[in-house]
Formats: structure tokens, C-alpha cells, sequence
């Protein structure tokens, strides 16, 4: 009897690390696949130039940049079981675990629809629904990344944790800032719009990395 439960929780920890592998790699992919269709991109200039410009009509490398979205989309998916298992309650849980669905999918929608292209879709273009949905996607990991540590069991995340996905947040909103200010016709830092956008991905990127790896150090300890 003893052997058997043995072998269920052996069992469990390792598909749980496999799981948290996954996660960890889907920003490194994310960031990867990025950075060829940047290098591979004509005539691109990544100060000035946000990421989604590398879908642009005028792109080659537009494939890569929309596989990067989808393979983020479907890859950061455990993220969400994670933090429903170590959260404080099963609502709480459910919540954060439905906002990463909320992420995935937008990271979807951003990727099938492309920025600078003007067929309408119901009415509305599909640039507006390309900025659409990666705002969607932007917002929802972005309440992931603040409320998280201070909804899951203080064991898991503790002060430090706290402290580093405040400091995280804080940083995201404010090199985002222009991008929200756009939309009530502020132009702010436009000429490098691109370095701004880099900045908060690799710093939203970088906190889904740690987090998983800290949940396959979790389930390694037990």
C-alpha cells in the first residue's frame, strides 16, 4: 500500500515537473523565435519598431513572429494550474487560472491578426483587432504577475517573491505607459517605442521563467 501511494506521488511530481518545464520554456522559445524573425527582418529598426511590425505586409518573417505568439499561447498554459494549486482557495484559483486562458488566447488572437492590414472583420479592421487582443493579453498576465504572490499560500511565495513581482508590475506598467497613452492621442517616447516594448516583454518573459522554475523546485523538495 505504502509502495503504491509512493509510486501515485512519485508519479505526480514528476509529470508536475514536466509541466514546469514546459512553462520555462515557453518564454525562452517566445524570446527566440523573436529574435531570428528580427534578424531576418527587412529594413526593421528595433528602436523605433514595436515587435508586432514584424508581421507587418511588408515582412518576410512574419510566420516566425506569429508561431512565437502561438507557441506562447499553448506553452504558458500549466502556468494556470500551477497557480490554481497554490492558491489560497479554489475561486482564487480559478480566477488566476482563467486569466492565463485569457493570455493564451490573446496571444492567439494578436497573432492571427496582423498589424497594418485593413480587412475588416465584422465591421472592424484587423489592425484594431491585431491591438485588440494584445492588449487583452498584456493586461490579463499583467494582473497575473501583481495579484498572484499575495493570493497563493505565503509559503510558496513569500515577502521577497512579493516584493519582486510588485517591482515587476510597476516596471511593465511603466515602460507600457505610451502604448496606453495612444489611445487618448498621446504621443510620448514614440522614437523608441520598440526598445520600450522589448524592455517590459523580457521583463514579464522573465518572471514566467522564474516562476516556473520555482514550481519545479517546489515539486522536486517533496
Amino acid at each position: 500500500m505504502r509502495k503504491g501511494i509512493l509510486r501515485v506521488h512519485s508519479e505526480t511530481s514528476l509529470v508536475m515537473k514536466i509541466l514546469g518545464s514546459i512553462t520555462a520554456i515557453a518564454p525562452l522559445l517566445f524570446l527566440t523565435l523573436c529574435l531570428i524573425a528580427t534578424v531576418l527582418a527587412e529594413d526593421f529598426d528595433s528602436k523605433t519598431s514595436t515587435l508586432s511590425r514584424l508581421a507587418g505586409p511588408d515582412q518576410s518573417s512574419g510566420l516566425i513572429f506569429q508561431s512565437a505568439l502561438i507557441s506562447l499561447g499553448i506553452l504558458i498554459q500549466p502556468l494556470g494550474f500551477f497557480l490554481f494549486v497554490q492558491s489560497k482557495n479554489h475561486v482564487i484559483g480559478l480566477a488566476l487560472w482563467f486569466l492565463v486562458v485569457v493570455y493564451g488566447l490573446g496571444c492567439f488572437g494578436t497573432a492571427i491578426f496582423r498589424v497594418g492590414y485593413t480587412q475588416n472583420f465584422l465591421g472592424v479592421s484587423e489592425d484594431s483587432l491585431h491591438y485588440l487582443f494584445a492588449r487583452i493579453a498584456f493586461l490579463s498576465l499583467l494582473v497575473v504577475i501583481v495579484v498572484s504572490p499575495f493570493l497563493s499560500r505565503n509559503q510558496f511565495f513569500n515577502g521577497k517573491w512579493k516584493i519582486y513581482s510588485l517591482t515587476s508590475g510597476i516596471s511593465i506598467v511603466a515602460f507600457a505607459s505610451p502604448f496606453f497613452l495612444e489611445v487618448f492621442g498621446v504621443e510620448l517616447w514614440w522614437g523608441i517605442l520598440g526598445l520600450l516594448q522589448r524592455a517590459f516583454v523580457v521583463i514579464t518573459m522573465a518572471w514566467v521563467f522564474l516562476v516556473a522554475i520555482k514550481f519545479q523546485q517546489s515539486f522536486s523538495e517533496q
